[in-house]
This record gives C-alpha cells, structure tokens and sequence, in this order.
C-alpha cells in the first residue's frame, strides 16, 4: 500500500458509517437497496471508535452521509457517546428526520452540527435526482425552514448542501443559495458526486482500482485530516480507494495506531 501522496496533517474528523440504510432512491447511491441487507454499526464498537478519536486528538465524529444515520435504532445513544467522549457530532441527513418526532428530538438534544442535503431548487430537479415526488419536495422544504427558525440556536451550525451534477444549471444553484441563506449558517455546494446517468463514486472507485495494475493514481481532492470508518469497524484513509485500508478498529489506540 503507497500513501506517500497524503499530506501529514493532525487527525481532526472521523467519518463513521453507521449504517447501509435509507429511505430515499437517489440515483448515484447504493444504500437504498444494499445488497448485504440491512447493516448496522455496533453501538459498542462506535464506542470504540468514538474514544479512540478522543484520545488521537480528533474534534468531532462526522456522520456518513452517504446512509441515512438517523435510521440507526440506537442514533441517539451514539450522539450521546459523542458528548461524553468530548467530541463534535456532525450529522449529514437527507431531512426526512423533519417528519419523525423521535429522530427531531434526538438530533436536538445530541448533534451538534447538522447538515441537510437537499440538491435541488425545483421539485422537478428534486424528484429526479432524489427518487421523491415533487409534492414530498415541497412538503419537505417548508418543514425544514420551519425546523430550522425555530431551532436554530441549538445547533453550533446548520448547513444545507447541494450535490453539483449534470441536471440543474448554476442558476438554479444560485437560487437554492438565495432561498436557503436566511434560514442556515453555511450554503454548500459539494462536487462529490454525479447525478448525470451513473455514479461518480463508482467511477471513481473503478478508477483507483487501476492503480494496482500500475497506471497512474488520480490526483485526490479530499482533505487528509479524517480517517474513514465503516458499518464493520474497518479504518480506511479513503472510502473510495480499496488500496487505503488500514485494519479493524478493535480498540481505542487502533486509532492512532492507524492513523500513524
């Protein structure tokens, strides 16, 4: 395994795949129907890795986004370990919590930072690269304004992001960066994936797969400040590269030990 291109940088974020779930249809994304079954981290393991993280100088356990954390049946135990370990919470939601009470309150009373990715301006932009009807876009976008005014204060941020793909201009981006500035800390456009007919993660994926064969690696445009963990409790460098592994996280120095 070569990781001479990373950037020594000091550990500050531990990206934790909670789960393989969710409940919504997005075309670039394979959570929604896992071939595996439902999967889900341990909440003993992710206390694990949520000490491991404190002791290695992390600042905060950021939520995968890629899954629906908030579907985990224990999330709220899991944002409670977070406080108690003296970490962050950074939790990335698709805002269909906005429609269960149990998911709205537990995201109050444990997350410190919340992120909602809504990747549309229009609900005929929304239902086709989200899998949901426009009417739920629109059901969705008033709860969510109404959510966040009165609940503001209670988080340390609230960001919604916007995934860049092939379907919607810029201007429809400068809309949803005018609508939603009034009620959220932070607008952000993320170019992490492709909406435009197949998945730039799995492009991606396929494309660091090479590297073993000896072609050349692509350059990488993800911070190297985070180590990755998934449902399994296995450390990655980074989730779209197999050549990054680092091992199972079996107990609290595994972290640094990794990380290192």
């Amino acid at each position: 395994m070569n990781l001479s291109l990373r950037t020594p940088e000091p550990l500050r974020t531990v990206v934790v795949e909670v789960a393989n779930v969710c409940n919504f249809e997005c075309p670039q994304c394979a959570y929604h129907h896992p071939d595996s079954g439902m999967e889900f981290l341990e909440v003993g393991r992710f206390d694990t890795i949520a000490l491991g993280s404190s002791l290695a100088g992390a600042e905060r356990i950021r939520f995968l986004g890629l899954c629906e954390p908030t579907l985990h049946p224990e999330f709220d135990q899991m944002l409670a370990i977070c406080h108690q370990r003296g970490l962050k919470s950074h939790v990335i939601s698709n805002g269909s919590f906005v429609f269960r009470e149990s998911a709205r309150r537990r995201l109050l009373v444990g997350a410190s930072e919340l992120e909602v990715s809504i990747d549309a301006a229009d609900p005929e932009t929304y239902s086709l690269v989200r899998g949901k009807s426009p009417r739920y876009f629109l059901r969705l976008v008033e709860a969510l304004r109404r959510f966040f005014r009165e609940n503001h204060g209670r988080f340390g941020s609230i960001t919604v992001s916007f995934v860049q793909h092939g379907v919607p201009s810029d201007e429809e981006f400068r809309r949803f960066s005018q609508e939603w500035e009034p009620y959220v800390d932070t607008v952000r456009l993320r170019t992490g994936h492709s909406f435009n007919g197949r998945s730039r993660l799995a492009l991606s994926r396929t494309l660091f797969a090479g590297s073993r064969a000896g072609s050349d690696r692509l350059a990488c445009g993800f911070h190297h400040d985070r180590l990755f963990v998934d449902r399994g409790g296995f450390a990655n460098i980074c989730n779209l590269d197999a050549q990054c592994g680092l091992g199972p996280i079996f107990e609290p120095h595994d972290i640094s030990r990794v990380w290192e």
